[in-house]
C-alpha cells in the first residue's frame, strides 16, 4: 500500500510539473492510470524525436526533457525497483535507454535522404544556408495556422482580429529581432498555456535551433497573452521544450477540422 501511494504521489508531482490536470487520488492509485500516462508521454516524445533531423538534436532534446522532470527524493536501493508505477522514474529510465540507442545507432537512424552516387565519402555534411527573413515568416505562420481554427469543444481558438494581431507581432519580431511597440494583449483564447508555449518553442527551434533560447520570444508570449500573467517567465523558459500530452494529435485534428 505504501508503494502504491508513493507512486501515486510522485505521479501527481509529475502532472503538476507539466501544468496538467490532476485527477482524483482514487484514480491515480490504479496501475492502469500510470501505464496510460507513461504510454501517452512516450508517444508524444517519440513523435517529437522523429520530427528532428539528426541524432545530436535528439540527444539535446532528451537532455532538455530530463531537466524538466521534477526532482524526487532519494529512495533506498531496495525500494527504488519497487516503484514501477512512478511515471517520473519510468521516464528517467526510458530517457537513459533512448540516449544509448541514439548514441550507438546514430549513423543508421539518420541517413541522408539524397547522396551523391559514385562518391566514396558519405561523411560530408551539407552546407547549412541562412534562412531568409521571408522564409522564416512562412515557417512561423505555418506553425501558428492552427490557432485560427476550432478546438475540441468547437470553440474558435483565436478570433480573426486576435489571430491577425498574433501574426503581426510574430512577423515584426522576426523582422526586427525586438518586440513590437504598444502590444495590445489578447484577453482570451480557446487553448491552454502549454499549447501556446510549445508552439512558440517549435517556431524558435525551427528558426534559431534550441540553444540559446532567445528571451524576446518568451517576452512576446507573456506580453501578448493575458493568460500568462500569473506565470513566471523563468517557469516558461524552463518548460519551453516540454511537449504537452496529445499536442501533435490535437493539432492534426484542428488542422483537419
Amino acid at each position: 500500500m505504501l508503494i502504491t501511494v508513493s507512486c501515486a504521489l510522485e505521479n501527481a508531482v509529475c502532472l503538476h510539473a507539466a501544468c496538467a490536470a490532476i485527477p482524483p487520488f482514487s484514480e491515480m492509485v490504479d496501475k492502469n492510470f500510470a501505464k496510460a500516462l507513461f504510454k501517452d508521454r512516450k508517444q508524444a516524445l517519440n513523435a517529437r524525436f522523429n520530427s528532428l533531423s539528426n541524432a545530436r538534436e535528439v540527444l539535446n532534446e532528451i537532455d532538455d526533457q530530463m531537466e524538466e522532470l521534477p526532482d524526487l527524493p532519494v529512495t533506498p536501493l531496495d525500494v527504488a525497483p519497487l516503484l514501477t508505477s512512478s511515471v517520473v522514474r519510468l521516464l528517467r529510465a526510458w530517457f537513459a535507454e533512448q540516449k544509448e540507442i541514439y548514441k550507438n545507432n546514430a549513423a543508421q537512424l539518420f541517413v541522408p535522404a539524397a547522396q551523391n552516387r559514385g562518391t566514396k565519402s558519405n561523411n560530408i555534411k551539407p552546407v547549412q544556408h541562412k534562412i531568409s527573413t521571408q522564409k522564416q515568416k512562412e515557417i512561423a505562420l505555418r506553425r501558428i495556422a492552427f490557432l485560427s481554427g476550432y478546438n475540441r469543444m468547437n470553440v474558435k481558438i483565436l478570433s480573426n482580429d486576435d489571430f491577425l494581431r498574433l501574426t503581426t507581432c510574430i512577423t515584426t519580431l522576426i523582422e526586427t529581432g525586438t518586440l513590437p511597440r504598444n502590444i495590445q494583449p489578447i484577453a482570451q483564447t480557446g487553448i491552454s498555456n502549454e499549447y501556446l508555449r510549445y508552439t512558440f518553442y517549435l517556431i524558435h527551434k525551427e528558426l534559431y535551433t534550441t540553444r540559446p533560447i532567445r528571451p524576446e520570444w518568451i517576452d512576446l508570449l507573456h506580453a501578448l497573452f493575458l493568460q500568462f500573467k500569473e506565470v513566471e517567465k523563468e517557469t516558461t523558459r524552463k518548460k519551453f521544450s516540454l511537449v504537452p500530452t496529445h499536442y501533435h494529435a490535437d493539432i492534426q485534428q484542428i488542422v483537419c477540422f
